[in-house]
């Protein structure tokens, strides 16, 4: 966790330091995006949205960062311009363009159809954004004019892909205030999506060129069939038809698929062993666990529910059921059972491997990723029909995005491993694909799409918010290390085995910080009522609503809920505010962790709590949020603490136990 946390440190430093390089580097990446063909192959995005998150952070200056891509890409598409200007027609038969015919075509039948806005509206779609600047020189348009849309363009082009980063920014530097572990995380998941849609992104341009040719020849070849059933198949394939893409991509996906597939599960039937890079991988997020981490990903692992999915997966069936589309129901139906029927075979198949698992960890594959991809994989087929290239593109990925996050998620809380995730997502490119096979020759001409989509992900958004409401709290236990617990007497307890609990407060990185000073033998509600006495105000479980709060820089530190520290991983059970009677923008924050020592008397146990008393005040971040600045408080203060809480008539002090020059003083509610 140190050298990751480190590296990332160290590059954000260094480029602050020498902010010439991002620039050069940002105005490179942007010019490549806009010249002729070599756009195809720059990673504009990752790099432009990385910038923005640098600026954000408060790495870089903005001013620069806009300059050097409006730069960038202004000249990259001047220098395309004057060249298909320059050359004419014979630009289509020099190297690389001749290697790209298809994409010539499309782009001259853009820059027809829509004139001078090509130039504005082409710079946002992939593909054709790589010639339609030297299409406009072949066709001579107006230099004055193309200049004028060029400028104005790429100035909103540059402000489209570093806003968002200055936002991510922002949110990742407010993440990395709570916890560098949830920082590093986060920045794991968006490396993976974004490098992700970009080789997608590389392979699509990569293979557009030929596709029709491709769709043709097999489109011809079933056609030619002798049966019916392959010769509609056939209809459906040809490049003529809006939808044929899309089962292109689908059959293409599912033959990798079946391949990698193949090799995976050879591996682990016939060798029977989970690989070094699955381990690695383990051991690599479990360094990354942190409790807001935990917040964040739990909730979205929680998404991959069995049960939510099957609210999700009733919405597609009960439609297409309605509208008689019987094949088409029944083919999701028969997925969902095929997917489970695969979870039932390997879980007798292939014994579990892993550490503390139950039914549904470690399994090969994941259940969540397995029933996520098919789920989502099928009703995504089903409202793509009849959408443009484009939105079908879009949607397809928004969901495929969602399951791969789901699928990270079961990694980073150490409950799947890689091949089990990798696995999930293989066989449920399969079974999707084979649904799109089966419905590609149904007719969706009244099944609307868009209406069963919405309706779909209102489902999703009612089922998953239920699920987060009942049942988070109990999947939070499951997931938090065991705990064993030490049972003492109250007197073999006094008597040396209060030693047995840790002196300081362990953080998120391992380190010791803050003293317990006082340890507490009792109910959580005894020890309230002890506080709200001393006018302690005691605050609820810390929940991201309380973010809202911190998001005013202008609020008050009695506003706004105390930083959720934590101890050896757990959250505090109590956190309870006292406002400085010397400093009214200053509070004394108190938590009560719970240790894993319980005393045995009288036929009751009781819990012994670590009391911390910390110090915060309202912190302005780069004017956009506020979040407390604490230290721990001296030791004037617990004394203080001490002696209000011993002047309480319904607390008892035990004897004063001394340990290394250090006092710690025991209480506990009188009966």
């Amino acid at each position: 966790m140190d050298y990751f946390s480190t590296f990332i440190s160290n590059l954000m430093n260094g480029l602050s330091a020498h902010p010439i390089w991002a620039w050069v580097l940002i105005f490179g990446v942007s010019l490549g995006e806009a010249l002729l063909i070599i756009g195809l192959f720059m990673p504009s995005t990752v790099v432009l949205v990385g910038a923005g998150t640098l600026v954000g952070a408060g790495k870089l200056e903005f001013w620069p960062v806009l300059a050097a891509t409006v730069a960038g890409c202004v000249l990259g598409d001047q220098l395309s311009y004057f060249a298909g200007r320059w050359y004419g027609e014979r630009l289509k038969t020099m190297w690389p363009l001749n290697r790209f015919p298809a994409l010539l075509d499309k782009g001259e039948d853009y820059v027809r159809k829509h004139g001078g806005k090509s130039i504005a509206i082409g710079r946002f779609i992939p593909g054709i954004k790589a010639v339609v600047p030297g299409v406009a020189g072949m066709f001579g348009m107006n230099q004055v004019f193309f200049t004028l849309v060029n400028v104005i363009s790429g100035v909103i082009w540059a402000v489209a892909h570093i806003l968002p980063g200055i936002l991510l920014g922002q949110a990742l530097t407010f993440a990395s205030d709570l916890s560098g572990r949830l920082l590093v995380a986060l920045l794991v998941l968006i490396g993976v999506l974004t490098i992700g849609g970009w080789l997608v992104r590389l392979i699509a341009s990569l293979v557009d060129p030929h596709r029709h040719t491709v769709q043709r020849y097999f489109a011809r070849l079933a056609q030619s069939s002798r049966f019916a059933s392959v010769r509609r198949f056939g209809d459906v394939l040809s490049p003529e038809n809006p939808n044929s893409i899309l089962l292109a991509l689908g059959i293409l996906t599912g033959l990798l698929a079946v391949v990698a597939l193949i090799d995976l599960i050879s591996g682990l039937v016939i060798h029977h062993a989970v690989g070094n890079f699955d381990r690695s991988l383990l051991n690599f997020f479990a360094e990354l666990r942190s409790v807001p981490g935990d917040e964040v990903f739990l909730r979205l692992s929680m998404l991959g529910d069995e049960k939510v999915l099957y609210c999700v997966a009733a919405v597609p069936i009960i439609w297409l059921a309605f509208q008689r589309k019987w094949r088409a129901a029944w083919s999701i139906i028969v997925a969902i059972a095929v997917a489970k029927l695969i979870l039932i075979v390997f879980s007798f198949a292939l014994a579990p491997q892993g550490i503390n698992v139950d039914t549904m960890d470690f399994r090969f594959p994941s259940a969540h990723v397995l029933l996520a991809g098919t789920i989502f994989g099928s009703l995504g087929i089903c409202c793509a029909r009849g959408l443009s290239r484009w939105s079908q593109a879009l949607l397809i990925s928004c969901f495929a995005m969602l399951v791969v996050a789901i699928g990270f998620t079961r990694l980073y809380l150490g409950v799947s491993w890689f091949s089990d995730v990798f696995g999930g997502i293989l066989i449920a490119s399969i079974i999707v694909v084979m649904v799109s096979i089966a419905i590609s020759t149904v007719s969706f001409t009244r099944v609307r799409p868009l209406w069963l989509l919405s309706t779909a992900m209102a489902v999703f958004v009612m089922a998953a918010g239920f699920n987060l409401s009942y049942n988070f709290d109990k999947e939070v236990e499951h997931y938090q290390p065991l705990n064993r617990f030490v049972s003492y007497s109250q007197s073999d307890f006094l008597n040396g085995g209060w030693m047995k609990l840790p002196g300081q407060r362990i953080n998120l990185t391992g380190h010791a910080t803050d003293e317990f000073a006082v340890q507490w033998i009792g109910s959580l509600p005894a020890l309230e009522d002890a506080l709200i006495a001393q006018n302690y105000n005691v605050w609820g479980r810390w929940g991201w609503h309380d973010l809202l709060a911190y998001l005013n820089e202008h609020a008050k530190i009695a506003d706004i809920a105390p930083r959720p520290l934590v101890h050896a991983g757990l959250r505090a059970k109590v956190t309870a505010t006292l406002i400085s009677p010397d400093a009214p923008d200053q509070r004394f924050v108190l938590r009560a962790f719970q240790s894993n020592v319980v005393i045995e008397g009288s036929g009751a146990s009781q819990r012994v709590y670590l009391l911390t008393l910390r110090q915060e005040a309202a912190h302005n971040n780069l004017g956009l949020y506020s979040l407390p600045a604490d230290h721990p408080a001296s030791p004037e203060d617990l004394a203080k603490l001490v002696t209000a809480l011993r002047s309480n008539p319904n607390v008892e002090t035990l004897p004063v136990q001394q340990a290394n020059g250090s006092q710690i003083v025991i209480m506990k509610p009188k009966s």
